[in-house]
């Protein structure tokens, strides 16, 4: 079966790919990715032309490396809308994005509903959702409709005071936390002196996954969720900025019996997953002992040494 991926809002240019073979993405796993990656947008066009003197924009945009393009296609082919763009400046970088109405209004807005997002980027979907419900009503055409919809536009995204989110019930299942660690979770390992080993090094491994403050409730959820780890809180570097919470998983018997039978059962669907196997690799050399052999510990360093940030991607 043939298919084509709108590329743009001109030009549609055709993928050809065996629809039985193409990447299924779970609801809950899209709604846990987009918690940690996508964007709601209210923007306000100034143009003298138009009736009042500015024009709203709602949109949703989510970014992706290049080398997970087929994410953005497989979440396209299952909302059944939007394109997907390469970024201006960026070669690297390639968005989905959907701006028409009627598809926000039928796809995206029913589906996010079904689908809570958890954190509080909930709140400015519904601060889009509202604008939207106003600009297909032609409220913003009035002064009155304006002077709100400008109101959402002032307290959305980094603009709205997140230090007082009630989070409500939350509700982490599996496909959704997977989505999310894809988006905002990170595997590492490090090699570290320590004298009372024999070989005067020990290996440090850590699954974490870091948010703002306020989203603290949503990492104790997950903490209650997997029953292991701790969460950390660091101060701002910035002034105004608010804390950074870290919930960690360091514990080798935790990662043992809990991370990696998690993730073996649930698999990461970015390239992601390429640093959570070598994470994995490096802790069976840790569980069979062999990180106490030089040539363990070497072959943990070299494993290390093409982890994340260090990784070469085809």
């Amino acid at each position: 079966m043939k298919t084509s991926v709108l590329f743009n809002k001109l030009v549609s240019y055709p993928l050809s790919f065996n629809m039985g073979e193409m990447l299924k993405l779970p609801s809950k796993w899209i709604t846990g990715f987009s918690a940690g990656e996508i964007s709601f947008n209210l923007t306000l066009e100034n143009k003298s032309s138009y009736k009042l003197g500015v024009r709203p924009r709602v949109s949703v945009s989510l970014p992706q490396d290049e080398r997970d393009l087929s994410i953005l296609i497989a979440i396209q082919n299952h909302l059944g809308c939007g394109y997907i763009t390469k970024d201006s400046g960026d070669r690297r970088v390639w968005y989905y994005r959907c701006d028409n109405l009627e598809e926000l209004e039928n796809k995206i807005v029913p589906f996010f509903t079904q689908n809570d997002l958890v954190l509080s980027k909930r709140l400015d979907f519904e601060s889009m959702t509202e604008a939207l419900k106003m600009i297909r009503a032609k409220e913003h055409l009035t002064h009155k409709g304006l002077a709100k919809i400008k109101e959402l536009h002032a307290q959305m995204n980094s603009k709205r005071d997140r230090s007082n989110i009630d989070h409500g019930t939350i509700e982490i299942s599996n496909d959704w936390l997977r989505g999310f660690v894809d988006a905002e979770g990170s595997f590492y390992a490090s090699v570290t002196p320590n004298k009372t080993s024999a070989l005067g090094y020990r290996v440090v491994a850590t699954f974490a996954i870091s948010q703002t403050a306020s989203e603290k409730p949503v990492l104790e959820a997950i903490q209650s969720f997997l029953g292991c780890g701790f969460i950390r809180t660091r101060s701002p570097n910035i002034p105004g900025r608010l804390a950074v919470c870290e919930f960690q998983v360091n514990a080798f018997k935790d990662i043992l019996n809990v991370v990696l039978p998690f993730f073996n059962a649930n698999s990461l669907l970015t390239t992601k997953r390429l640093n959570y196997l070598d994470f994995e690799a490096i802790m069976r050399l840790v569980e069979r002992k062999e990180h106490l052999s030089q040539s363990g510990l070497d072959q943990i360093r070299t494993i290390i040494a093409g982890m994340n940030r260090k990784r070469e991607y085809p």
